[in-house]
């Protein structure tokens, strides 16, 4: 499993009586990609607090690039007793532009405790690691590991005012999380301050598969029904290892078609399990589960990837 990676909120300090909360910088080797600053903030608020009772929040944007996103920065503000960490999330939209799957890993935003200052929004950053495709829509969402990200204590994701300066990110709105509704769109508000680092990729190449799946030309002799193993490694156009994939990020399609006659070889082993497993440094298997009504048949199934990756196998099911 992949840890959140953290970034620590430093101690709070006391200037003319307004306390600010200050953060370690992260350094993103992405370029900023998507922002929205706000002009006047006001505050989205996050956790069990008067007026943000049981709370996230989420933030949607459109990707401008195509790569790895690896760093997010938001503008908080905390005013009361926060107890836990945040989690800072890239999550994909369902049909009703709602949170939905988690694409990579996650950040990790550490505060300490019962924390109490003055409405005083500070940039925070963390480090994560989500494939991000140009052009598609994705959420940001802050809130606390577990509980469905319910918050506890109140931190506040700022944003513009919507009286005097009416901000607007063109391509998002602002989502709120509540424990008996779940998420919705949050009618009339304006959007949160964030700042997305994308670190752009062109293509990724998906090797040859490893023993006992055969490579084309060859037919593998398969058991419907049963699990195939596909071992295989992913690179970058720099020909280096891709070591962030997750189970969204990889998947098999089917092509059935007619048998060719080609050379045939039976598959030497079977897998137990099914999904994806990260071997490190860019190694994978990924154990897929054929379907019994197969049997008699043949077909290409193809591993696929973020970025245009992709690797095909032929097979011949009895």
């Amino acid at each position: 499993m992949t840890h959140p990676r953290r970034v620590r909120a430093l101690t709070i300090m006391a200037t003319a009586g307004i306390f600010a909360l200050l953060a370690q910088p992260v350094s993103a080797t992405g370029t900023l990609d998507q922002q929205y600053v706000p002009y006047s903030p006001e505050a989205v608020h996050l956790g069990t607090h008067v007026g943000c009772a049981g709370q996230a929040s989420a933030q949607t944007f459109k990707a401008g690039a195509t790569g790895v996103l690896d760093q997010v920065d938001v503008l908080l503000e905390g005013i009361t007793g926060y107890q836990g960490d945040l989690t800072v999330e890239i999550r994909t939209l369902d049909g009703n532009g709602l949170p939905d799957a988690l694409v990579g890993s996650a950040g990790t935003i550490d505060i300490p405790d019962n924390t109490i200052v003055q409405p005083v929004p500070v940039w925070i950053s963390t480090s994560l690691s989500a494939n991000v495709t140009q052009g598609t829509d994705y959420a940001i969402t802050v809130g606390r590991p577990g509980s469905e990200n319910e918050s506890v204590g109140c931190w506040n994701w700022r944003s513009d005012g919507g009286l005097t300066y009416p901000g607007t990110y063109a391509d998002g709105t602002t989502l709120i999380y509540r424990v008996a509704t779940g998420w919705a769109l949050s009618a009339g508000s304006p959007d949160s301050g964030f700042k997305t680092y994308v670190t752009a990729s062109t293509a990724y190449t998906v090797s040859p598969f490893s023993q006992p799946v055969d490579n084309q030309p060859t037919d593998n002799l398969a058991q419907a029904g049963k699990v195939i193993p596909f071992r295989f490694s992913v690179t970058d156009q720099d020909d280096a290892p891709v070591t962030n994939l997750t189970a969204s990020d990889v998947s098999v399609t089917l092509d059935l078609e007619s048998c060719s006659g080609g050379t045939i070889d039976p598959l030497e082993g079977y897998a137990v399990g099914t999904g994806l497993v990260n071997l490190g440094g860019g190694n994978y298997v990924l154990n897929y589960k054929t379907n019994k009504g197969w049997a008699g048949g043949c077909g290409t199934l193809t591993v696929e990837t973020p970025f245009d990756g992709s690797r095909s196998a032929t097979f011949k099911f009895k």
